[in-house]
């Protein structure tokens, strides 16, 4: 099962990997910026075919191989040089946090909540550490726990 491209939701095919992997929401992140990559391997083709079929629907291209051996899983990239600012908790005014979250992603609104309910997580990644400061200091006021990495 190969994950060729997470396409224009990347999201949402990350919390699929998640689901179906078990892993964390940073590790099941990291999988998915690393396409082409194996998802799963020696399993039966049904459950390839039901893994695949709920991928495409969050808008991911998959394939599915058949062969003795899984492709081998691709070397990690390298750390990006710059800041990622982490949600740690959404504090006491979560609907406003969700708003600055929409306005800094460009997501939409349903994405933005889904985004805060999986604290910790990256809100912006790989920015200048001005501006991760800026974001920083847009959520503080609005109540929220926010860390620069």
């Amino acid at each position: 099962m190969i994950l060729k491209d997470v396409g224009s939701s990347k999201l949402n095919v990350v919390k699929v990997i998640k689901t179906l992997t078990g892993l964390g929401l940073e590790e099941s992140k990291d999988l998915a910026d690393t396409t082409p990559c194996v998802i799963k391997s020696n399993i039966p083709r049904e459950e390839a075919e039901a893994i695949k079929a709920e991928l495409v629907e969050v808008g991911a291209i998959v394939e599915i191989t058949g062969g003795p051996a899984p492709l081998p899983q691709p070397a990690p990239l390298p750390q990006p040089a710059g800041y990622d600012v982490i949600l740690k908790d959404v504090g006491p005014d979560k609907l406003n946090v969700v708003k600055i979250i929409k306005t800094l992603t460009g997501l939409g609104l349903e994405e933005s909540k889904d985004l805060a309910d999986t604290t910790p997580c990256a809100i912006k990644s790989n920015i200048p550490r001005e501006e991760a400061e800026a974001i920083k200091a847009e959520l503080i006021e609005a109540g929220a726990i926010v860390e620069i990495r």
